[in-house]
């Protein structure tokens, strides 16, 4: 009753765990039913053990939502097997390794481009520190984590990141993708309409690009530092053919490739007014 007339509630069941291992499966099927007496309007999604999506453990009618947990290698890996699922649905990144509980800085902007470059609605990021209110939490709410994904927000709004397709089949990064399940794999995604092109490096290395994949007949490229949230133009191209592209030092850097006819704003800047 408290928060039914609320506009931004979300359901989620479990914690990381499943009820079915833990013997309480009728208790969270009663949980859920009690909320759906009270409730109808609200989505309902599930929290399930790392490496387990919310569909691994929570295949039932009542699951509007479904939800990624995983970690600094495998996240490529997990969110492409529940962008391919039989049981089509929405689905976001509930949880990967935290800020100040083992991930680097790298790992946690990996994390968060992987999910949304591999097809997923969102990303929740975390810190140790803020989720125990321990000591120190309220700093951390401006830390190099937060101010990153800060920055994700930023470039994700600069470009159509709704009308993404992930580029699992690799067709628009053809070479030095790497392997999906290591921590170096390179996620990329085009818009529907072929305006533009985006793909996440985590290490610097040479790509190569098929443009014909773009719409226009002169492609617009960029580097985004994901890191510092500045961006540096590279250059026109044909897109006649493949390209190779070189980030410009080393770390993870993000290639963003536009339709030059739009004359889209830098990447992570606000859209251009006309």
């Amino acid at each position: 009753k408290r928060y039914r007339d609320f506009a931004n509630i979300i359901w989620v069941e479990g914690g990381d765990a499943s009820a079915r291992d833990g013997g309480v499966t009728s208790e969270l099927q009663a949980l859920v039913a009690g909320i759906k007496d009270m409730d109808k309007v609200h989505l309902h999604t599930a929290h399930c053990s790392r490496q387990r999506s919310a569909l691994d453990c929570y295949d039932e009618p009542w699951l509007d939502l479904n939800t990624t947990y995983s970690n600094c290698t495998q996240t490529p890996y997990r969110t492409a097997l529940d962008y391919k699922r039989r049981r089509g649905m929405p689905f976001f990144y509930i949880e990967g390794v935290y800020e100040t509980e083992g991930a680097s800085p790298q790992c946690l902007r990996s994390q968060a481009y992987w999910s949304i470059l591999g097809g997923s609605t969102g990303h929740v990021f975390g810190n140790g520190l803020i989720w125990r209110a321990a000591p120190g939490w309220v700093a951390a709410l401006d830390s190099a984590g937060a101010k990153s994904m800060s920055h994700l927000a930023s470039f994700f709004r600069s470009r159509p990141w709704y009308r993404l397709v992930p580029d699992h089949e690799h067709q628009i990064v053809v070479t030095g993708y790497g392997d999906i399940g290591a921590d170096s794999y390179v996620a990329a995604a085009r818009v529907a309409d072929g305006s533009g092109i985006l793909a996440y490096l985590p290490t610097a290395r040479r790509i190569s690009v098929d443009l014909r994949k773009i719409s226009g007949e002169r492609v617009r490229a960029w580097w985004f530092n994901p890191a510092t949230g500045e961006s540096t133009a590279i250059g026109e191209f044909s897109s006649n053919g493949k390209q190779v592209f070189t980030p410009p030092l080393p770390g993870d850097w993000v290639l963003v490739l536009d339709d030059a006819r739009l004359g889209l704003a830098a990447p992570g800047k606000p859209p251009v007014t006309r």
